[in-house]
């Protein structure tokens, strides 16, 4: 059984607070729309592991890279969400190079 008005367990302003709750939430809702429409949305694009060799967009002859081959091309990504995951792979992989190219020698370049 709900406790009555006025009593500690509900204070006579609770029931003030509960009705305006949902008023206040819409109004934040249309404020972070309206910020949200007045910058605009940037989508930066970062290949670390590439090589300028590697990239047709760098002018390699024949390798085709056509994820990062948009330039004059639109790009329309809607709700993307991405993660850092592969930060502590990279790292391993950088290390097991580096003890691979001091026995081999270093990797041969892409032939043109």
């Amino acid at each position: 059984m709900p406790s009555p008005p006025g009593s500690p367990l509900f204070p006579p302003f609770g029931l003030l607070a509960l009705a305006l709750l949902p008023a206040f939430a819409a109004g934040q809702a249309d404020g972070q729309a309206e910020r949200a429409q007045a910058h605009p949305n940037i989508l930066f694009l970062l290949s670390d592991d590439q090589a300028s060799t590697a990239l047709g967009c760098a002018g390699h002859p024949w390798l085709e890279t056509p994820g990062m081959d948009l330039e004059g091309d639109a790009l329309e990504a809607r709700d993307l969400a991405g993660e850092p995951r592969y930060a502590g792979e990279l790292a391993s992989l950088r290390a097991v190079m580096d003890g691979l190219e001091a026995e081999l020698g270093p990797r041969p370049s892409p032939s043109k």
